[in-house]
């Protein structure tokens, strides 16, 4: 809203040119509409370079160094792999999940609107509620307002975001542009354009459209950046706590062998202690025995309470 308002103060727009360029769609009365606004989506182009992000699943690589090389990218300004690991991690980790489409249905029950800065003079107040009722009226032509309120929401979560103003038959949007199509050269340096998604990398193309037409929404502190190493604690200690189910959940045991046992009954005694480990049942000759070992129950309870801390946290 803020670079709407800027890019209308600062070129003139006057209402009057925003309605003919929302009530004539065809290619000859485009003239009217807002500069910002291109014909051009980021969205769509380059779709066929980067196919090749889709194949990847960062979740299967996760870990602390993969964690530790991403934050070593975005300090240079390579976003593209964390991003990518953010994406999915939303996607397929229950709690994060839940928290953010929480966040989102909230979002969406507000409504927007356009405001006056109180304690204006006269003239300033009439100039400002003019400016009012022209942007007003141009959000109101937008087809996903609110879809491009709750996606620039995104920033609070993963950094940044990037709405694209776009005009096409159906009218004027504002469309979220992929967030690992985005780079920057340093930590605080220009933003630049990534085509490929290409991991690792922070000098980009020249944007295709000029940057002081995208709207940003920046945010210091993404949730997302503790957020993953914390989803990373509760995966690996379900993994390691399945891994410690699956060799000492059932107690081992060890068949003991009466003396002067031949190979043949030694290879009959392994293959019935498979079986017996596998639930089954069977004999065994009266002068064998069987050694169990017991299994401390703390170790269980080791594995239940770090699950939770991870997960309260």
């Amino acid at each position: 809203i803020k670079r709407l308002y800027n890019y209308i103060l600062h070129r003139r727009l006057h209402a009057e040119g925003v309605q003919r360029a929302l009530t004539a769609p065809d290619k000859a009365s485009q003239d009217s509409k807002p500069a910002m606004f291109a014909a051009l989506a980021l969205a769509e182009l380059d779709k066929v370079r980067r196919r090749q992000i889709e194949r990847v699943c960062p979740l299967d690589y996760l870990s602390v160094d993969t964690i530790r090389r991403c934050l070593q990218d975005c300090q240079l300004g390579a976003y593209a792999e964390q991003q990518w690991i953010w994406e999915q991690m939303e996607r397929y980790d229950a709690m994060l999940m839940t928290c953010i489409t929480k966040r989102d249905d909230a979002l969406s029950k507000y409504d927007w609107s356009i405001t006056v800065k109180p304690d204006l003079d006269d003239r300033d107040s009439l100039l400002a509620e003019s400016q009012q009722r022209t942007i007003t009226d141009l959000c109101n032509a937008i087809v996903n307002m609110d879809e491009a309120i709750t996606a620039l929401s995104q920033a609070s979560r993963r950094h940044y975001k990037f709405l694209q103003p776009y005009a096409d038959g159906d009218g004027l949007h504002l469309l979220p542009v992929d967030n690992w199509l985005m780079c920057r050269d340093g930590y605080r340096g220009p933003w630049g354009y990534n085509p490929n998604a290409q991991f690792s990398r922070y000098r980009g193309e020249p944007l295709p459209v000029p940057l002081e037409d995208l709207i940003l929404r920046l945010h210091p502190r993404p949730i997302d950046m503790p957020a993953q190493m914390l989803v990373l604690n509760r995966s690996t200690t379900l993994a390691q706590w399945d891994v410690f189910l699956e060799r000492l959940g059932t107690p081992p045991a060890f068949f003991v062998l009466p003396p002067d046992c031949s190979e043949e009954l030694r290879q009959e005694y392994i293959k019935m202690s498979a079986m017996c480990y596998s639930a089954a049942t069977g004999v065994i000759d009266h002068d064998s025995d069987i050694k169990s070992i017991p299994i401390s129950q703390t170790s269980v309870d080791l594995f239940d309470r770090r699950y939770k801390v991870a997960t309260e946290e």
